[in-house]
């Protein structure tokens, strides 16, 4: 039997949520590419924009979580819901994809911890704390200026909430002075759902040898992110000269869209179509991802690395990991390094599996 795949982070749920079908082959995580790539876990972020106003957050956040409820019920014979790690392992033995809920950007609760309860009994697992902006409480990594150290109390209370209600506490996104914050405070196990070593990419995106160490002393992991301009610095480089207008722009528009989620979608496919068009003679070899596992299993241990791809939430991919049918790819690339099929499928699978049945049972 193929070992199954987790993938710890993809943003489809966005795209479901205005108007696109899971069967979607648009979708660089959908149905098809899912049973082709043997996808047997797949945690679904509902990203939320930093800059949709404040009262409007919660709301949005909760009907786009319930919009893709409802899609994945069409198809149960194919995929479910999963809220324990029972429910997972039934998923996988008969062959469905087991679907974790995320939430991307802790702004989602405006500011009232009691909305983690209401996310949780929504079947929210996993809660990334901070996105592209700092929130009123937590740092994000792109802040040049931060208000305050990192996490403020209330943050730090979210931190606790979260430890008690059995809620995965993701540090992707969030500043150094944050997350060394989370994860001095957190009780259970920390992951970084799609972020790299910055070791092998110095960007602010990437976490130093201090904070994987610090990851897997908590019991928790890295899911390695696909953008290629996370993999290899001399991409990002080449990205940025080439394509910083276009983020630029696409930044912009996404202020100027708030909470119109029609927009923003239209923003990032106009940026992802002409970056893939000035990109499309330097592109990166999927061999990267490979390389950032590795740097992290010798680092600390293959019990603490695994994929986060990031589909449907990048301009663009490595060759050959255009959907995520691709992660067969992956698998052929890391025995050709000569990784045990045990190795493998810790990678593939058992970590994420261990870290959800710690912390959310």
């Amino acid at each position: 039997m193929d070992i199954p795949v987790c993938d710890l982070h993809c943003d489809t749920a966005f795209k479901v949520f205005i108007g696109k079908k899971i069967t979607d082959p648009s979708l660089e995580v959908n149905l098809g590419c899912m049973l082709q790539g043997n996808i047997g876990i797949q945690v679904f972020a509902c990203y939320l924009s930093p800059n949709v106003p404040q009262h409007q957050r919660l709301n949005l956040t909760l009907d786009m979580i319930r919009t893709f409820k409802r899609e994945v019920d069409q198809y149960g014979e194919r995929i479910q819901i999963c809220t324990r790690s029972s429910d997972i392992k039934a998923a996988i033995a008969s062959k469905r994809t087991a679907a974790i809920l995320a939430i991307e950007n802790g702004m989602a609760i405006e500011n009232n911890p009691d909305n983690l309860q209401r996310f949780y009994e929504e079947g929210v697992r996993c809660l990334t704390i901070v996105h592209s902006a700092s929130s009123d409480w937590a740092i994000s990594c792109n802040d040049a200026s931060p208000a305050f150290d990192g996490l403020t109390a209330f943050g730090e209370s979210v931190v606790r909430r979260l430890n008690r209600l059995g809620m995965i506490i993701d540090i992707s996104h969030a500043h150094s002075q944050t997350a060394e914050k989370i994860m001095a405070l957190s009780e259970q196990p920390v992951i970084a759902s799609h972020s790299c070593a910055a070791a092998l990419c110095d960007v602010s995106r990437n976490l130093t040898d201090n904070q994987i160490e610090a990851v897997a002393q908590s019991g928790g992991m890295i899911g390695i992110n696909f953008f290629p301009g996370f993999l290899d610095f001399d991409y990002y480089r080449f990205f940025i000269n080439h394509c910083g207008d276009l983020l630029t722009r696409f930044d912009q528009m996404e202020q100027q869209a708030g909470a119109n989620l029609e927009q923003i979608a239209a923003a990032f496919a106009s940026y992802r179509d002409q970056a893939n068009q000035r990109m499309a003679n330097n592109t990166l070899s999927s061999e990267r991802i490979i390389d950032h596992i590795d740097y992290i299993r010798k680092l600390v241990g293959e019990q603490y690395v695994g994929f986060g791809s990031d589909f449907d939430g990048v301009p663009v991919m490595p060759r050959g990991m255009e959907s995520c049918d691709g992660f067969n790819l992956l698998k052929h690339q890391l025995r050709q390094r000569r990784f045990s099929e045990d190795t493998i499928a810790n990678i593939c699978y058992r970590n994420f599996l261990r870290v959800f049945k710690t912390v959310c049972g």
